[in-house]
């Protein structure tokens, strides 16, 4: 009659995972599952955003997850109900060689019409690439540069206008997929 998930056992507002009293790893009864994507060390998985899912005779799956790889220049698609790797994007090499532009997703974004957004590192110029979550193997496309420093935080609108924070320029930028174009603030 109770659900046993980590919890902050001794009041220090910390989950301590070394503390088998606090987090329970994967017999915790809230995770559903857990998935290895890509490859393993420093700077990998740094982007994350979960798409629409699937209408299937009336009812809804869950959304699917994208991972988005720093270092491997990668997404992973993975299926929110059964854990499933459905696809890589691109499915081989690295995003640079299906855009002609190195990307490093360091966050990512879906818009209503099904479009992840993907900011490219953190500094240089700005520009976002776009991933179709409904195509397998999914397009990638990626839009023209804004100059003015990089990018930390992504964010879309009710307008599907992609923002960004900027770094390490105190400035955001927002585009606007509609009409092809940036604007600073």
């Amino acid at each position: 009659g109770m659900i046993n998930t980590s919890r902050d056992a001794n009041g220090d507002h910390v989950i301590n995972p070394a503390d088998p009293a606090e987090f329970f790893g994967e017999s915790d009864e809230c995770i559903k599952f857990t998935v290895v994507v890509g490859a393993q060390g420093n700077w990998q998985a740094r982007a994350i955003a979960i798409d629409a899912g699937m209408q299937v005779e009336g009812a809804r799956n869950p959304g699917n997850v994208w991972i988005g790889m720093f270092t491997e220049q990668a997404f992973y698609q993975i299926n929110g109900e059964t854990g499933a790797l459905m696809q890589r994007a691109p499915a081989t090499g690295t995003l640079q060689s299906v855009v002609d532009v190195a990307i490093n997703p360091y966050g990512a974004a879906i818009d209503s019409t099904g479009m992840l957004w993907a900011p490219s590192g953190c500094c240089g110029s700005t520009y976002l690439v776009k991933i179709n979550t409904a195509m397998n193997p999914a397009s990638i496309t990626r839009t023209a540069a804004v100059s003015g420093g990089g990018s930390y935080g992504i964010t879309v609108d009710l307008m599907d206008r992609v923002w960004l924070g900027g770094w390490p320029l105190n400035q955001v930028f927002r585009y606007t997929p509609s009409t092809n174009t940036w604007t600073s603030v």
